[in-house]
C-alpha cells in the first residue's frame, strides 16, 4: 500500500495505465483520457521521480514514489496486471546517451514482467525511435516530429492546425477510434469498402 495523495492497494489494480515519470504537460494527457466520448475511464498510476509533491490531479489518479530500481518501481505499480505503460520523456531532460539506455532498460524489464503489456514511449526527438521499438516499445510518440509535421502542413494549408487540434482531442469536436472490421475488407481501398 502506498499513501501519497490517496491510499491505494496497488496489488488490487487491473487494466490500469502506468506513467513512469511525471511531466507538467501530462495534465493534458489526463484530460484527454477523461474525454467525453471515451467509454472507459482509466485508473492511472504515476511513478513519481521527483521529490516535489504533486497536486491532486483528479479521481482515479494515484502517485507512488520511486523505490530505487526500475524493476521495483514496476512491481510496485503492479505492472503485471496493467494495460499500458507510458515511459515519459522525463528521462530525456538528462544526458541523452544514458537516457536512451535507461528508457530501453525500463521497456525490457516491463516486457519481461508482462509480455503482452502495451508500452508507449514519449520522446521529445526522434533519434532513437528504432532502438526503442527494438527494446520492446509498441509505439514511440515523438513530439518534435509531430509538431514539425503539423507546422509544415499549416504553412502549406493555413488553418489546418485547427483541424488537427479538433480530431486529436477527446474533449471536444470529432474523434477517431480504431475498431475491428470484417476480414472481407482487408486489401480493399476505402472507396471499395464503402460500396459494400
Amino acid at each position: 500500500m502506498v499513501k501519497i495523495l490517496h491510499e491505494i492497494h496497488t496489488e488490487s489494480l487491473r487494466n490500469h495505465i502506468v506513467i513512469y515519470g511525471w511531466l507538467p504537460h501530462y495534465t493534458t494527457l489526463l484530460k484527454e483520457l477523461r474525454g467525453e466520448g471515451l467509454k472507459k475511464h482509466w485508473t492511472i498510476l504515476i511513478i513519481h521521480l521527483d521529490s516535489q509533491p504533486l497536486e491532486n490531479l483528479g479521481e482515479n489518479v494515484y502517485f507512488i514514489p520511486t523505490l530505487g530500481s526500475y524493476e521495483t518501481d514496476l512491481e510496485a505499480a503492479n505492472i503485471r496486471k496493467a494495460h499500458t505503460l507510458v515511459i515519459s520523456s522525463y528521462f530525456f531532460q538528462k544526458d541523452e546517451k544514458s537516457v536512451n539506455s535507461q528508457v530501453m532498460l525500463i521497456a525490457i524489464l516491463a516486457r519481461k514482467l508482462h509480455p503482452t503489456l502495451r508500452i508507449v514511449v514519449d520522446i521529445p526527438f526522434g533519434n532513437h525511435t528504432q532502438d526503442l521499438m527494438n527494446a520492446g516499445a509498441d509505439e514511440v510518440v515523438c513530439a518534435e516530429q509531430y509538431c514539425s509535421t503539423i507546422t509544415a502542413h499549416t504553412l502549406v494549408n493555413p488553418g489546418i492546425s485547427l483541424f488537427f487540434k479538433e480530431v486529436l482531442s477527446t474533449q471536444y469536436g470529432n474523434e477517431f477510434y480504431l475498431t475491428p472490421f470484417a476480414s472481407s475488407f482487408y486489401g480493399k481501398t476505402f472507396s471499395q469498402a464503402l460500396e459494400e
